[in-house]
């Protein structure tokens, strides 16, 4: 997972959020907005932003999911340039 500088490379519409392949902290609505927000509904004034670990949101209009691409571990955990025992 990427370090949370709140410093993010996705903003989509909450409509195309992809919780397979991204990670979303932040939900913005652009103008005041009701969605769904982890199973529960969530008046959004225009402007605000809520910081949290989205799992998931319906799809509302004026509203936008921000995070990062998910990442995953391929290679060896071991700091040492020796093989795991």
């Amino acid at each position: 997972m990427p370090v949370r500088n709140k410093i993010y490379n996705i903003i989509k519409p909450a409509a195309d959020a992809d919780f397979v392949n991204d990670v979303y902290y932040q939900v913005y609505a652009s103008s005041a907005a009701s969605p769904t927000i982890n199973g529960q509904v969530v008046s959004l004034a225009a402007g605000t932003t809520i910081d949290i670990i989205l799992e998931s949101i319906s799809a509302t209009a004026n509203v936008f999911v921000i995070g990062d691409k998910r990442y995953s571990v391929d290679t060896s955990t071991s700091l040492s340039k020796y093989p795991e025992p």
